[in-house]
C-alpha cells in the first residue's frame, strides 16, 4: 500500500485517480476512492486517518497538483476548468444517505453517474456518452488490443512476482 502519511510528511505531493488499465484494470475512479480511504485506515491502523474530506480532496485538488496544474482544475473556482459528474445517490447501495459526500467515496459506483462535462461540454447525458459510438469505440478497441503487447516469443501482460 501506498504510504500516503509518509509521503505526505516529506512534502510529496499525492493525488487519486485512475489513468490506465494497468494501475486499475476497471478505470473506475469511485472504486479508486473507496480503496484509498479504506487501505490507507488499514495500513495506519487508525480509522480516523484519511477522512472523507481528505480522500475527495486528493482526487481534486491533489490530483490536480499532482498533474502540475493547480492553479487551472482541482476546485469549482472562477477561471477553472471544470469536470464535473452529476451523480445519483438514490439507490439503495447508498441508503440511508446521512452525508453525501460519504456516500460519493464509500458506496457509490460508476453506473450511479447521470451526467459528465468535461472542460464545461455535456459528454454524458442520462447515463448514455453523447460525444461518440461507444460500440465503435469498444470495437476499435478489441480490434487494436493485440498490437499493444507484442507475445509472440510467450511473453505475458503481466507479470506477479511468486
Amino acid at each position: 500500500m501506498t504510504p500516503i502519511k509518509r509521503l505526505q510528511s516529506v512534502g510529496l505531493t499525492i493525488g487519486v485517480g485512475t489513468d490506465g488499465a494497468a494501475v486499475h484494470n476497471t478505470l473506475d475512479v469511485w472504486e479508486s476512492l473507496r480503496m484509498v480511504a479504506l487501505t490507507q485506515k488499514q495500513r495506519e491502523q487508525d480509522a480516523e486517518w484519511m477522512t472523507i474530506s481528505d480522500t475527495l480532496r486528493l482526487a481534486t485538488r491533489g490530483g490536480a497538483a499532482a498533474a502540475g496544474l493547480t492553479n487551472e482544475i482541482g476546485a469549482i473556482e472562477v477561471g477553472r476548468r471544470a469536470d464535473i459528474a452529476l451523480v445519483d445517490l438514490s439507490g439503495p447501495h447508498c441508503q440511508p444517505l446521512h452525508d453525501p459526500r460519504a456516500a460519493l467515496v464509500y458506496s457509490a459506483r460508476a453506473s450511479d453517474v447521470v451526467t459528465v462535462l468535461v472542460d464545461g461540454e455535456i459528454v454524458v447525458r442520462d447515463r448514455q456518452l453523447i460525444t461518440m459510438d461507444l460500440d465503435e469505440v469498444l470495437a476499435d478497441a478489441k480490434d487494436l488490443a493485440h498490437t499493444l503487447v507484442d507475445l509472440s516469443k510467450g511473453g505475458a501482460v503481466q507479470h506477479y512476482a511468486p
